[in-house]
């Protein structure tokens, strides 16, 4: 599914989202950002929850 929208998002001229939730590891998160290759990101609130 993200890989859909990864590329659902490449046709388009730009997106914006606020509020969006991503849980999962330290590595997981990071290789979705580089596939993503976003111009810029704000990390308004992080919580580590160790279960």
């Amino acid at each position: 599914m993200i890989s859909q929208l990864i590329e659902a998002v490449g046709k388009t001229e730009g997106l914006s989202a606020q509020n969006f939730y991503v849980s999962g590891t330290k590595e997981a998160i990071l290789k979705l950002m580089d596939d993503m290759n976003p111009k810029g990101i704000q990390i308004i609130d992080a919580r580590l929850y160790r279960g």
